[in-house]
């Protein structure tokens, strides 16, 4: 039953979506035979090599295939509550998080491949805490190579702006300081992590 319309992007449309059994879902539709139907198929392809990792920081595939109307092609993942993009000035506390998810997926043998805001959310969890996700595979490598899952990390180290290093093996490191450009608070500030 849909619940709502939340977007479209490179798979087609995405509906807040309730299967069946009551499972809240993001439902992505797309038209057969087309670029984002492609994308759908190697989308789910991927979360189900991914599969040990759903509830892990990776929304789990909930259905794929055709649509009832057999006019469209479908994609349901579980549906992440109390969800947003990630704002790495403001989220710099799950960066750890996301390197852990990141490592398993890597250990997987899968990357990413197009790491961005809009592709990493942050739950809000009851206690206060944050959890983060990664979301949109539809470009993600399967079998994938190091250079591939050093890209990875090349990514989020560009995203959150941080003197980041990565090293072979070992994932990516920050420093314990985050220097923010001028421009988000009228003057250059750092900002202390609580884990490196």
């Amino acid at each position: 039953l849909v619940q709502g319309f939340l977007g479209s992007g490179w798979t087609g449309r995405v509906f807040d979506y309730l299967m069946s059994d009551g499972t809240p879902a993001a439902l992505k539709v797309a038209q057969p035979g087309s670029g984002q139907a492609v994308a759908l198929s190697i989308e789910a392809s991927v979360l189900l090599a991914l599969r040990s990792r759903w509830g892990n920081g990776v929304a789990g595939l909930l259905a794929s295939g055709t649509g009832k109307d057999g006019h469209s092609c479908v994609l349901a993942v579980e549906r992440i509550p109390n969800s947003r993009r990630l704002e790495p000035s403001s989220d710099e506390d799950v960066l750890q998080q996301l390197k852990l998810v990141l490592e398993a997926v890597h250990i997987c043998d899968v990357a990413h491949m197009n790491l961005s805001r809009e592709n990493i959310l942050v739950q809000q969890l009851p206690n206060g805490s944050k959890k983060a996700w990664l979301i949109g595979w539809m470009y993600a490598a399967v079998q994938a190579t190091q250079q591939q899952k050093q890209q990875d990390w090349q990514r989020v180290q560009a995203l959150f702006g941080a003197k980041c290093a990565i090293r072979s093996g070992q994932g990516l490191h920050c420093s314990r300081v985050f220097n923010y450009p001028k421009s988000l608070y009228g003057e250059a500030k750092s900002h202390q992590l609580d884990g490196s």
